[in-house]
């Protein structure tokens, strides 16, 4: 597990956590206290799925969403920023001109 985000809204300390070498899922979790008990509340989201969509029906496709970072307004998630590129990160190479940018959602 790498690149976990915590925060706290809705009376719950969340975290979304990253699960790369298995099944390279985002997996997101829940407690009451943030110590105990937590909550597989199940995915959040697969990192080569079409998570990006519009509302005017676009949607973005990027090989890799990485490090999500929350943002939280009046105790609810306004917005998620993502780490994206659109190769795998692994088999990048100079020449290959790959696009990498962090992506902002707005809730």
């Amino acid at each position: 597990m790498e690149d976990p985000t915590i925060w706290y809204s809705d009376g719950l300390y969340h975290v979304v956590v990253n699960h790369y070498m298995e099944s390279d899922e985002t997996n997101h979790l829940t407690s009451e206290d943030g110590i105990h008990n937590w909550k597989n509340r199940g995915i959040a989201f697969v990192h080569d799925s079409k998570i990006f969509r519009y509302t005017n029906g676009d949607v973005d496709e990027w090989f890799t969403v990485q490090r999500p970072i929350v943002y939280v307004e009046d105790n609810k998630i306004s917005h998620f920023n993502f780490s994206v590129i659109d190769v795998q990160k692994y088999s990048r190479q100079v020449i290959d001109n790959p696009i990498s940018k962090i992506l902002r959602a707005i809730l």
